[in-house]
């Protein structure tokens, strides 16, 4: 189940946006929890057809973050000059991983405070 998830992300001019992403293909990686590696996506019809008009992208890797079995979060990565190889995703896999990991031990580290907390 996924819950109050959001995208941040910072474009070229360093304004910050923030959207909800259960279409395109966020929308897809977070329903179907699967990585992506796609190497032209104006060419993919799960690309949002608006987004494809404001960007220069060329091409474009997507990898979900686990915790146990729940889907956390998602790492995107994106190129306008170059396609993603066979390393590449397996690094994002990796930076997947870590994350996933950091998330996990914050929780675990507020959860212990606030335990801490009540028992003071």
């Amino acid at each position: 189940m996924i819950r109050n998830l959001c995208v941040l992300e910072y474009g070229q001019d360093n304004q910050q946006k923030i959207y909800y992403p259960f279409k395109g293909i966020l929308g897809f990686v977070i329903k179907q929890g699967q990585q992506l590696n796609i190497n032209d996506f104006y060419q993919d019809v799960r690309f949002d057809q608006d987004q494809k008009q404001q960007t220069k992208t060329k091409s474009m890797m997507a990898c979900p973050i686990y915790e146990k079995e729940e889907i956390i979060g998602d790492i995107v990565i994106s190129s306008i000059q170059r396609q993603f190889k066979k390393y590449d995703e397996l690094l994002i896999q990796i930076i997947s991983q870590m994350a996933a990991l950091h998330f996990y031990q914050y929780s675990f580290q507020e959860q212990n405070s606030m335990t801490c907390e009540a028992l003071q």
